[in-house]
């Protein structure tokens, strides 16, 4: 599956959300099943 091979490749989830047709929940879904590690934590928002 396209999907897989894209996260395998060190494509984000939200950039394989982002083309493809499925939901984030469902690409997150396929990594797991798959034993992809999730991705890492983005940028905190400084305190204002």
């Amino acid at each position: 599956m396209a999907v897989v091979a894209a996260l395998r490749d060190g494509l984000g989830p939200t950039d394989v959300e982002r083309l493809s047709p499925f939901s984030g929940a469902y690409v997150r879904k396929l990594a797991r099943e798959h034993e992809i590690p999730p991705a890492l934590p983005g940028p905190k928002r400084a305190a204002p």
